[in-house]
């Protein structure tokens, strides 16, 4: 009979337990409501990453977490995104990311997103571009490796924190810099502030100059690219269209004005009021 009364007893007290965590177990999973796992994803807008979380009206909010080797954290928010820049990450470091809504307390959270593996990024900062001295100048960029200019629309790339001017067509331009980064996580800066301006070009005096008495042939050496020479014989001046060779020479058959004796000199041709030239000619040898 004892005997009977310690198996009862046993066996009551088994059935209480059994009861006790089933209800805590109930508990639990309503508390966690895992029907609710939200979505995850990396945008990219206006120069700038997002985490974009799935919406949910029936929680207070939003737990994005953080894992990489060498760090694990979470931010909280009231929305259901988070503009990466202000957390303190450790760009080009692979980061797994999840997350979840938030309940009232900890045990009304949803269950966490499955989670994403994104390279930590950002944009570079945009340059602010300046004149000086026929100079196209701009701040120095963290994390720039080059820089590319643009002049009416065409591209140019410099290495450094400036562009010269001097040596470009004059002419009505509209000008600006977009910082670039070799490393593939930091990604181009938007366009720098615009400048609209006016480059007044003046050409090079031509370094030398030379005439084949045989073939009738003025040689012109210069620095620089040219359309058109003035070539001087006495008192007279013809406007030359030429074509630019390697190292700048230009050659110009001068058989049809050529005048023995007579003093010849050359110079770059004013092409318009952009591109000017204001010094002595150079005579023939």
């Amino acid at each position: 009979m004892e005997k009977k009364k310690k198996v009862n007893l046993i066996v009551i007290l088994s059935v209480a337990l059994v009861l006790t965590i089933g209800i805590g177990v109930t508990i639990f999973l309503l508390n966690y409501n895992f029907g609710d796992m939200p979505s995850l994803q990396v945008v990219r807008d206006s120069g700038k990453f997002y985490l974009l979380a799935s919406p949910n009206e029936n929680y207070q909010g939003y737990r994005f977490t953080f894992e990489s080797d060498k760090e694990s954290f979470f931010i909280d928010t009231k929305q259901n995104f988070l503009d990466v820049a202000s957390v303190q990450v450790e760009y080009g470091t692979e980061y797994k990311i999840s997350t979840c809504y938030l309940g009232e307390n900890e045990g009304g959270n949803s269950s966490f997103s499955s989670p994403i593996s994104w390279t930590a990024s950002r944009y570079l900062n945009s340059p602010q571009i300046r004149i000086e001295d026929n100079m196209l100048k701009w701040n120095k960029i963290d994390g720039a490796s080059e820089y590319h200019v643009y002049l009416n629309g065409k591209k140019n790339v410099s290495l450094s924190e400036q562009y010269s001017l001097a040596n470009i067509e004059g002419g009505q331009y509209s000008i600006f810099v977009v910082a670039f980064s070799k490393e593939d996580y930091l990604f181009a800066s938007g366009e720098s502030n615009v400048i609209e301006t006016q480059i007044i070009h003046q050409f090079k005096p031509l370094t030398k100059v030379s005439v084949n008495s045989e073939t009738y042939t003025l040689t012109a050496v210069g620095s620089e690219k040219l359309s058109y020479i003035d070539v001087t014989i006495g008192t007279k001046t013809y406007k030359c269209k030429v074509e630019s060779a390697q190292g700048y020479t230009y050659q110009i058959d001068i058989s049809p004005i050529y005048k023995p004796g007579v003093k010849i000199s050359a110079a770059p041709s004013q092409i318009d009021d952009y591109n000017i030239y204001l010094l002595e000619p150079t005579y023939a040898e």
